[in-house]
């Protein structure tokens, strides 16, 4: 998005939408194309108004610091980089964050471009980023047609009513998980605290995007929906109810990456919402994070390949249950993964978060 005055970037302010932002390159000299009618901020009543427009830039940077942006997601793009120096020495002397600063030049431009590159393709901007993203675009399609969202098959019995759910509970649900993962500066190694605050973070965003399914059953999916939506429905609906369960009584997987957590939005959401066949953007930005940025390379799997894995995946699974003293058998994969959770038993070598991936197929019997 792009700014070019204080005034623009206070409209923004004045709307929180700058919240929704993750990096920022900042010019010094704002004084192009300002209203020159409009006052300054208050506290700047009484400063000479071109003066502060050509410094604008520090004014932007100030205060997205004291409003949480990490500085290492901040940076200044000008044609003026001496004129940093000074604002430098005084963030030095104030101990505040020192501004990262590059010129308008070629060898300037390059640097940026590699500074901005590291923070594109930071695990937690990309998950961050497109959980924003999804949630404005389900957002819309809610205000549009709040029959989009499909959640209430879940939760009514079967022939019951489908529309418990209110359109102020969706949007609100849908406005607490957009609000939810802080901006977290990129930095070249994070420290064992920063990690371990993500992973917090991580667990805390899984617990609130799957607390809804508490009270709900894909047992409940009506006997005539047609099948393969059914059968569809039931295997994203049996994930998320697993990661409910699992997330509020057990700490088989508490250890989550970001990808990780992109897999359980990408497939809470299209359990909640009629999305139609084809990949939404949102979607293709959380791909990329199981891809090395590229999200054909998800896109493009073999089928047959992915179903012999699932095939042979099962049958490992009907192994352990066999092994297993306590472990109930059954016939649906989800089904027979949580068993293993429920029976608490010591299983080495057990990838709990591997398995929920592989439940994502359709129902797989024997």
């Amino acid at each position: 998005m792009l700014l070019q005055n204080v005034f623009d970037y206070l409209d923004r302010v004045a709307q929180r939408d700058w919240t929704k932002h993750d990096v920022f390159a900042i010019d010094i000299n704002l004084g192009q194309r300002v209203d020159a009618g409009r006052d300054l901020p208050v506290e700047f009543r009484g400063v000479e108004k071109s003066a502060f427009h050509r410094k604008g830039g520090f004014y932007i940077y100030n205060h997205l610091i004291r409003n949480g942006v990490p500085f290492e997601n901040i940076c200044f793009l000008t044609g003026e980089k001496e004129s940093t120096l000074e604002f430098a020495e005084h963030c030095r002397t104030a101990l505040m964050p020192q501004p990262t600063a590059f010129s308008k030049s070629d060898s300037g431009f390059a640097e940026f471009r590699e500074w901005l590159r590291q923070r594109r393709e930071d695990p937690y901007v990309t998950l961050r980023r497109g959980i924003i993203e999804g949630c404005e675009y389900l957002r819309s399609r809610v205000e549009a047609d709040e029959t989009v969202f499909q959640f209430g098959a879940f939760i009514a019995p079967k022939g019951g009513d489908v529309d418990r759910v209110s359109r102020d509970e969706i949007l609100g649900y849908i406005d607490t998980l957009q609000a939810f993962l802080p901006p977290i500066g990129h930095t070249e190694g994070r420290s064992a605290l920063e990690i371990k605050r993500i992973e917090q973070l991580y667990r805390l965003f899984v617990r609130t995007l799957a607390h809804e399914w508490d009270a709900a059953n894909p047992g409940n999916l009506a006997r005539d929906m047609p099948m393969k939506q059914k059968n569809i429905l039931s295997a994203l609906g049996w994930i998320m109810k697993n990661v409910r369960n699992w997330t509020a009584h057990t700490s088989v997987i508490n250890r989550l990456e970001a990808q990780d957590v992109a897999f359980m939005f990408l497939i809470n959401m299209r359990a909640m919402f009629d999305l139609g066949p084809k990949l939404v953007t949102y979607e293709r930005v959380l791909l990329a994070l199981f891809s090395n940025g590229d999200d054909r390379l998800v896109t493009q799997l073999v089928e047959e390949q992915l179903r012999d894995a699932l095939v042979h995946s099962y049958r490992k699974v009907k192994e352990r249950v066999f092994k297993a003293q306590q472990a109930r058998d059954a016939v649906y994969f989800s089904e027979i993964v949580n068993n293993l959770v429920l029976a608490k038993e010591a299983l080495p070598g057990v990838n709990f978060l591997v398995l929920l991936y592989h439940s994502m197929s359709t129902p797989i019997k024997q």
